[in-house]
């Protein structure tokens, strides 16, 4: 359920930008009070124990004693509390939205002018290179017969996920959007863009997803799984053609690069 209620969430909040003054997009709207920004992180960590804990489960099933049974009921019951705070972070937020209230446009939000807002103030080139640098060290070991594949793996995985929020947002969405001053990451959820960014983020989220599982499952049930180093590889693969595949569209039709 979890999994159409998080994008259903985005999906509602991009939507009451139309009756926020100041609002362009679901960026605006999530910055309108203090509960927006922990609430969507809250329900993104949600998701994520709630499909480990089904992967958990699922292996649990599979063998005949049921070893991981008292592991994965304690597990539930931390699962359990994380959605009642949810439940509060929800009432909370919901009901200090005020349609009086003016809040900040994504434009003021992710304002590039003033200051360099990269890691460690490095330029697009180097955030880039270090983009792809990331990517291509987790494919290699994702598919590596190293002993500490798990950990590898894991490390370069949330790494890339670090950079790809950066990347996303001051160099590819400006392809997407075809404007060299727009930096947003919720614009590209909307209509105009054919909602493209459900799929990059979804994408994202489940190439981190099996990326790092192993390293979880390794402390939890000390096992792994090959297969979910393969669909880390795909799923990571994938979102990044895309964004390159906007790049190279828009070097097509224009001739040039931003």
């Amino acid at each position: 359920i979890k999994l159409f209620l998080l994008p259903f969430f985005i999906y509602t909040i991009d939507t009451l930008s139309n009756i926020i003054t100041g609002a362009m997009c679901g960026a605006g709207v999530i910055d309108l009070n203090n509960y927006g920004e922990n609430l969507v992180i809250l329900k993104i960590l949600i998701l994520f124990f709630g499909l480990l804990w089904l992967v958990i489960n699922n292996e649990d099933i599979k063998q005949k004693n049921f070893p991981f049974l008292k592991r994965k009921l304690y597990y539930f019951i931390f699962i359990f509390f994380l959605i009642n705070i949810e439940f509060y972070l929800d009432i909370k937020y919901f009901i200090n939205i005020s349609t009086e209230s003016i809040t900040q446009c994504c434009s003021t939000i992710y304002n590039t002018i003033s200051t360099n807002p990269l890691p460690f103030s490095i330029s697009i080139q180097y955030l880039l290179i270090v983009f792809f640098t990331i990517f291509i060290l987790s494919f290699l070991s994702n598919i590596s017969n190293l002993k500490q594949k798990y950990l590898i793996s894991a490390l370069l995985n949330l790494l890339l996920l670090y950079i790809s929020y950066y990347a996303i947002v001051y160099f590819f969405g400006i392809y997407i959007y075809q404007l060299p001053t727009h930096n947003c990451p919720f614009c590209m959820l909307q209509k105009d863009y054919y909602y493209i960014g459900y799929i990059i983020f979804i994408f994202i989220f489940l190439g981190t997803f099996f990326g790092i599982i192993n390293l979880i499952l390794k402390l939890l049930i000390k096992n792994t799984i090959k297969k979910y180093y393969i669909l880390s590889n795909i799923f990571n693969t994938i979102y990044i053609l895309i964004l390159i595949l906007y790049v190279i569209v828009f070097y097509i039709k224009n001739g040039v690069f931003f």
